[in-house]
């Protein structure tokens, strides 16, 4: 299984990150790739895929495009798909599972159909506006003040994958006021 951690992948020619494992990816800011933020193309691998918190901006197709013939499924946490060419995310084969999640402005449409808003206490859990996340060169994923991403992330500390305690500035997580993305929000700085 491949972990990324604490990273930023910006700017990429072709896919941000390509994968043909399982993967987790935690506190990962993926921006301008020049096709797709991250293409997996999973046969015949045991496992799931996480992604925890997870911005994917920018991208020149999909957001997240599964290509594969198998996956027990994809697990994603408190991420934002936004501002990609094509789509925020296609998943076609056994279901991308939504948490929490912030969907904007993607292209021809935020999600297909194997895409699952998976309900928290009956309701679905993901937003669909603007997340307001900065797109200069120096603050690229950091939530704007008054971002509907702020404080309005899940706690999945009681999951198998559970994500990182602080964020991609290594500032800790408040379980209490978690935010949807890889960066905390000014008001949970405050």
């Amino acid at each position: 299984n491949l972990l990324i951690s604490h990273s930023q992948i910006r700017d990429s020619i072709s896919h941000g990150v390509y994968t043909f494992n399982v993967i987790r990816m935690d506190n990962v800011l993926i921006a301008d790739s020049g096709t797709c933020g991250i293409y997996s193309d999973t046969h015949n691998n045991a496992g799931s895929i996480y992604l925890n918190n997870i911005p994917v901006t920018g991208s020149g197709t999909y957001g997240y495009y599964f290509n594969g013939s198998y996956s027990p499924g994809v697990y994603c946490y408190n991420s934002i798909f936004e501002g990609n060419k094509t789509q925020g995310v296609y998943e076609g084969k056994s279901g991308f599972h939504a948490y929490k999640c912030c969907f904007f402005g993607n292209g021809n449409d935020n999600v297909n159909t194997g895409v699952k808003d998976e309900n928290v206490d009956k309701v679905p859990s993901c937003i669909y506006v603007d997340p307001l996340v900065d797109q200069t060169a120096t603050l690229r994923g950091h939530l704007g003040a008054g971002s509907p991403c702020a404080q309005t992330g899940g706690n999945y500390s009681a999951i198998t994958q559970a994500p990182s305690t602080s964020d991609l500035d290594y500032m800790k997580r408040l379980t209490d006021k978690m935010d949807i993305g890889c960066y905390i929000s000014p008001e949970t700085m405050e």
